[in-house]
């Protein structure tokens, strides 16, 4: 809505005035609308505010009912000017001003939001990563333990087969000792026999 009035009501008049005397007992305006305070802008004003009087077919309008003039014939929204609450001269609407800001807020809390959850995934990505090279760590363990397991296994395979071939051997050798056993038995039977033989001839 422009503001191109005054904002501050006029005393003692309450809400309702008339447009010639507050006109005159308005206070001096401020700076920024004394930049534009020229006598055309100060004179389509004062004709506008009298053609809505005459067009409601009163001498007395509400404070509030001029503030709601037209917008599209307004001179300053023509130029492309507005004032703000606080009375001050933008170019820039102040309801896109004001969404503007929103946006700015929204964006900044997005941003903020966004930097919290980079920090989450960072810190989930650092997890992840100290995970992963723990299991790593247990990998290698389990590698270096079923490689254990395997030369182990050859070693009892080789173990088991030294032991069959000095089984073998042991077997051979008891064999051959039990062959002379029996040769030394016949030859010890035939000596006794001998002696015996030769005791008798005597």
């Amino acid at each position: 809505m422009s503001k191109w009035y005054h904002p501050t009501r006029l005393p003692g008049s309450g809400d309702t005035v008339e447009w010639r005397r507050s006109f005159i007992s308005w206070p001096a305006p401020c700076n920024t609308y004394r930049v534009l305070a020229r006598k055309e802008l100060l004179s389509c004003i004062f004709e506008r505010q009298q053609l809505h009087c005459a067009s409601v077919g009163r001498s007395n309008v509400s404070f509030s009912e001029l503030c709601l003039l037209d917008m599209a014939t307004d001179p300053l929204v023509d130029a492309g000017l507005h004032f703000d609450e606080l009375n001050k001269l933008r170019v820039l609407d102040p309801d896109v001003s004001q969404k503007t800001t929103e946006l700015k807020e929204e964006c900044k809390d997005f941003v903020e939001k966004i930097g919290q959850f980079q920090k989450i995934v960072g810190g989930l990505i650092e997890m992840v990563d100290e995970l992963a090279k723990e299991a790593e760590k247990e990998k290698m363990k389990a590698i270096g333990a079923r490689n254990l397991l395997k030369s182990v296994a050859k070693q009892r395979d080789a173990q088991q087969q030294q032991l069959q071939a000095l089984i073998a051997e042991k077997r051979m050798q008891l064999e051959r000792y039990r062959i002379e056993y029996e040769a030394l038995s016949k030859v010890e039977a035939e000596q006794n026999e001998f002696i015996d033989q030769f005791m008798l001839q005597k």
